[in-house]
């Protein structure tokens, strides 16, 4: 393989890949594959949604979506999907390889002897681009071309950016496809995305890998405007699939026993059409310390798999408030209520209630649940939790659906877990999940000067990564291959447990540039600091006053026993000298505020010189030294003068 690198590109500013909506009249989950592989389920709310597909693989593929209702699977959609980035258009980019295919073929593919592509974009201005490119077998050949257009208006009420794509793609096996797409921003919303591919004949049989599996068109449209103190929305969504045929022993397990129900044309051609309008207003707005937001929405579907046009509309009203708690910790407790009626369903009557617990400042690290219910006819509760740290990242959602009519339950779970390792000369450390491209790491070390975990450095990279790594700990964070990549070490942000840090060295910003498979070891050295507030009596209760605190960095008296101090560890017992006797006093923590401890009226009980521990005592021997030295070159200085 040869060709141009894309090295210094900024990889947030490519677009992500074609958008996916999904027309959804209920609150639903929604799976996405690829040739039976999950890629991601989405939870999603009732209206037009766009699913996040950052996540997903890059290339041109097509995506499965499955609609869940109360875990109850209710329609299966396809859509066609490309996710190749879009390069900057001011540079020409390019490549070539050749290779054979691999050992994976079946038998009548294996007439494949050698594979070649080849790709260039060209720019044809600032604001343009062309791209062409050739994938050749021994057996097919296909082309693709697509022009990139960018535009600013910049004139009357029209000052929106523009960006508009069309390509189209011809196999010499008898294959044709187009795609259109435009997205327009400018205060308000509008996307346009059109796909079609065609083959010599839509209904024959497979003849092998290169043909395509039927014909198939797609056209979605998504408008949304906000106007007043309201939000509108207005989608349009149309698909025709026509399949090939198949044979009986061909059929999956999930279609054996509809076989020998269905009638045989239902079964080994593929025909499908469905046609959808949806229009929605929405408002939210804040009441004390209530969030409340209402929307109405309205619907049209045809779909081939049902007896009748479905049209309708849902009503919504959710409730939402949220709380702080201690350590960076809020919560946000939500309740709503929705009224759906329909030409094909009795109305219906929705509740829902949920928590949602966010263990920490970041708000990356949630635990939850929710109960939803139906009219009376059926209950389905929700538990979930979802992690990113220095670790990884990972979710788990636990959900059930309970049926009145047939008393039975429905239960669902999914979860991922994602995280990257590496073994180098330091041995092996595991951290957050890099994307799946060849990358290189950083791997940051922190070391404690008192030997606990209670000090934290934040950690971030440019890339949008972003961590708070614990003392005497390290942690992974991958890099993208031949890419500059700034990595910045600081304090955090975070207190934990009324801890101050300070790092002594390997703070401050680093740019790297590294090949995959590389890594770099960066120590931090952090020193910590406790701060104490409180009261010091004697046996007798009166405020000690007088004394020079041993097992400190630095102290303040305030008068009357009272006390600030500072040490580079957490203590039990504070020791105190007092002209030649020695107090024991307990620092029991009674409560913490940001940075200070607060000890309140801590009792001291006499001790002796043979009691205090050994660092202790070789301070009092310093300082009793340097006193006694005082004193002899006083009298020796009294013996001079006589």
């Amino acid at each position: 393989r040869a060709g141009s690198t894309l090295a210094w590109m900024n990889m947030d500013k490519l677009s992500r890949g074609t958008p996916i909506n999904v027309f959804l009249s209920r609150d639903s989950r929604v799976d996405a594959y690829r040739n039976g592989q999950l890629l991601a389920s989405f939870y999603l709310k009732a209206g037009v949604q766009e699913l996040d597909t950052r996540s997903f693989p890059t290339g041109s593929y097509g995506v499965t979506l499955q609609v869940y209702e109360d875990n109850q699977l209710v329609r299966t959609e396809s859509v066609p999907f490309t996710a190749t980035g879009q390069a900057t258009m001011n540079a020409t980019h390019w490549f070539l390889q050749v290779g054979v295919p691999g050992d994976n073929q079946s038998e009548e593919d294996r007439h494949d002897h050698h594979v070649i592509h080849a790709g260039i974009k060209i720019p044809l201005s600032e604001n343009a681009s062309v791209t062409a490119g050739v994938a050749d077998f021994s057996r097919a050949r296909f082309w693709e071309g697509a022009i990139d257009w960018t535009h600013g208006f910049n004139f009357g009420l029209i000052d929106g950016l523009m960006t508009v794509r069309t390509s189209y793609l011809y196999g010499n096996e008898g294959s044709r496809g187009n795609v259109q797409q435009l997205n327009y921003n400018d205060g308000f919303s509008l996307s346009f995305y059109r796909t079609s591919m065609t083959a010599a004949d839509c209904n024959v049989q497979n003849k092998h890998r290169y043909s395509y599996n039927g014909c198939y068109q797609s056209n979605n449209v998504l408008f949304s405007v906000p106007f007043s103190q309201w939000y509108g929305t207005l989608g349009y969504s149309r698909a025709k699939n026509e399949g090939r045929y198949v044979y009986r022993h061909e059929l999956t397990e999930d279609y054996q026993e509809d076989s020998l129900i269905l009638p045989w044309e239902k079964v080994y051609q593929t025909h499908s059409r469905s046609q959808t309008w949806q229009a929605g207003l929405s408002r939210s707005f804040s009441l004390n310390n209530l969030n409340l937001s209402t929307s109405i929405n309205a619907f049209m579907r045809n779909d081939s798999g049902l007896a009748n046009r479905d049209k309708g509309m849902f009503f919504t009203l959710a409730v939402t408030q949220s709380h702080a708690q201690q350590h960076g910790k809020r919560g946000t407790s939500s309740a709503g209520v929705e009224w759906r009626t329909s030409k094909n369903t009795a109305d219906q009557l929705s509740y829902h209630a949920g928590y949602s617990l966010y263990t920490d400042a970041s708000g990356r690290n949630e635990i939850g649940g929710s109960v939803y219910g139906l009219n009376t006819d059926n209950v389905s509760s929700t538990l979930y939790g979802r992690t990113d740290g220095q670790y990884g990242s990972g979710s788990l959602t636990l959900s059930d659906a309970w049926l009145h009519r047939t008393h039975q339950h429905a239960l669902s779970t999914s979860g991922n877990y994602s995280s990257s390792l590496v073994i180098d000369r330091a041995g092996l450390s595991l951290g957050r999940w890099g994307g799946g491209a060849p990358a290189s790491a950083i791997i940051v070390g922190v070391e404690q000067d008192d030997g606990e975990h209670n000090s934290l450095v934040n950690v971030s990279l440019d890339n949008g990564s972003s961590s708070d790594v614990h003392g005497r700990r390290k942690a992974l964070f991958t890099l993208p291959g031949y890419q500059e990549t700034a990595l910045k070490v600081g304090e955090s942000l975070s207190i934990p447990d009324g801890v101050s840090s300070e790092i002594s060295k390997g703070t401050g910003t680093k740019k790297v540039f590294m090949t995959p498979g590389k890594s770099i070891n960066r120590k931090v050295h952090v020193r910590t600091r406790y701060t104490w507030l409180g009261m010091l009596k004697d046996e007798k209760h009166q405020p000690l006053e007088g004394g020079i605190p041993l097992n400190v960095i630095s102290w303040t008296p305030l008068g009357e026993g009272r006390f600030t101090l500072e040490t580079s560890k957490r203590i039990k017992d504070l020791y105190v000298m007092k002209n030649n006797a020695f107090w024991q006093c307990g620092m029991k923590v009674e409560s913490i505020r940001d940075v200070v401890r607060n000890v309140g009226t801590s009792l001291c009980k006499s001790t002796d010189f043979a009691a205090l521990p050994g660092t202790e005592r070789k301070q009092v021997e310093l300082m009793t030294a340097g006193i006694r030295q005082k004193i002899e070159q006083t009298v020796m200085a009294g013996k001079n003068d006589e």
